[in-house]
């Protein structure tokens, strides 16, 4: 099964089959390095869900994961954690993202996936310049919305405390073509499959 759209820059989007756990840890691979440099460490919760299937296109996919985690480490505070969790409903798989950092502003978290949006509370050396989130998030927002997902943003919680972002993308569930009504995962689709684990 492959559906194909277009990306912001032209690009042709391939929707098919993809594995969530699997482009969740080459995305925390990728970002490892700016994680480092900032002590933050990460954290996967995917109980159940390591050889679900989702419907994507990988490469926009990774990207978007990229962007999200490099945010959630940028403005986490030093010596954070990035909290990652996969969650399930009938039809949809969703990627929750959810940094430990002193968060966004309730009245930007509205504009958070405008071109060139700014967080005030991002959290930089003394006397450098304050970056913003700058197109990242708007062209992620095109690419999952084109994929048949959605992404938003709201303030995570802790014990009542606003505390930190949550970023949560959710994307359509493969579903069984023989059984629309049956989600599908790897071990079904492809033979033979690899189990891909997630450790912090």
């Amino acid at each position: 099964m492959e559906i194909t759209g277009t990306a912001a820059n032209g690009d042709r989007l391939s929707i098919e089959p993809v594995l969530p756990a699997s482009v969740i840890q080459d995305a925390i691979n990728s970002v490892r390095p700016l994680a480092a440099s900032k002590e933050v460490g990460f954290m996967v919760n995917a109980p159940g869900h390591e050889s679900t299937l989702a419907l994507a296109d990988r490469k926009y996919l990774l990207d978007v994961l990229e962007q999200v985690m490099s945010n959630a480490i940028l403005f986490n505070r030093y010596a954070g954690t990035v909290l990652v969790s996969v969650r399930q409903t009938e039809k949809s798989i969703f990627i929750d993202i959810t940094d430990s950092g002193i968060g966004i502003p309730a009245a930007q978290l509205a504009t958070v996936f405008e071109p060139f949006a700014q967080n005030a509370n991002e959290i930089r050396p003394e006397g450098s310049l304050t970056v913003g989130m700058g197109l990242g998030l708007a062209l992620s927002k095109t690419l999952i919305e084109q994929m048949g997902g959605r992404i938003t943003a709201t303030a995570a919680t802790t014990t009542g405390t606003a505390t930190g972002t949550t970023f949560s993308i959710e994307l359509p569930r493969y579903m069984h073509p023989a059984n629309p009504g049956v989600s599908a995962t790897a071990a079904k689709v492809f033979r033979p499959c690899r189990v891909c684990t997630t450790g912090p």
